[in-house]
């Protein structure tokens, strides 16, 4: 965590928060604006915090770059790079739904899973999930160990409160960490066909097919 947070340039006592609204344009559109209005909440209530958004490609920086200056008193970082830099970096994250959420897991961070489409896809796409949930850890751990707020429920403030109470929950209980690990064990011993069907599920919603 500490060498992740020197190489963002971040003090590395401070409180980082891995905004990860994904890897494509279109996903970025869709996510960005609630991942920043609930960064704005969480900073009020944890002044200090600095939030860190990585950048898959250029224009994705060039456009979350327009969209961070609507919120000046925001202290965030973009860098060119995939997920897993902000995700050692950071306490805790709000990720949209995929494979991040299971490098999430695997490095015991706090999270608050979301996903955006637009309206019509969205109602055609969830017709053909297989799964309850679309989050892979709660998928592979069959139930809802970390919050899924979808579409409209993806508002900044629920945002931003689910993620709040995962932070205090990781600090009151550490046997909820806990079962990031041994979800962790479980994949590496091949895990089962529940891990199979996690991916699964995330390709339903991703692509419709």
């Amino acid at each position: 965590t500490r060498g992740a947070r020197e190489r963002l340039g971040l003090n590395p006592d401070a409180r980082c928060i891995a905004l990860l609204p994904g890897s494509r344009m279109s996903e970025v559109r869709l996510m960005a604006d609630a991942f920043l209005g609930a960064a704005e909440v969480i900073a009020r209530e944890l002044p200090a915090s600095v939030f860190v958004v990585p950048c898959l490609r250029p224009e994705i920086a060039e456009w979350l770059d327009a969209s961070v200056s609507r919120y000046p008193g925001l202290s965030v970082v973009t860098y060119a790079g995939d997920a897993r830099l902000a995700l050692t970096a950071c306490d805790g994250a709000l990720v949209k739904s995929g494979t991040g959420t299971l490098e999430a897991m695997l490095l015991g961070r706090p999270m608050v899973v979301s996903y955006k489409l637009g309206e019509l896809t969205y109602q055609l796409i969830r017709r053909l999930l297989h799964t309850r949930f679309i989050a892979l850890p709660n998928i592979l751990a069959g139930e809802e160990l970390v919050p899924e707020l979808l579409q409209h429920a993806a508002t900044p403030e629920a945002l931003a409160e689910n993620l709040l109470a995962q932070l205090d929950k990781a600090r009151r209980e550490p046997e909820y960490l806990a079962r990031f690990a041994d979800l962790h064990q479980q994949l590496r011993k091949g895990a089962d066909k529940r891990a199979a069907d996690a991916v699964a599920g995330w390709l339903h919603l991703r692509t419709g097919k």
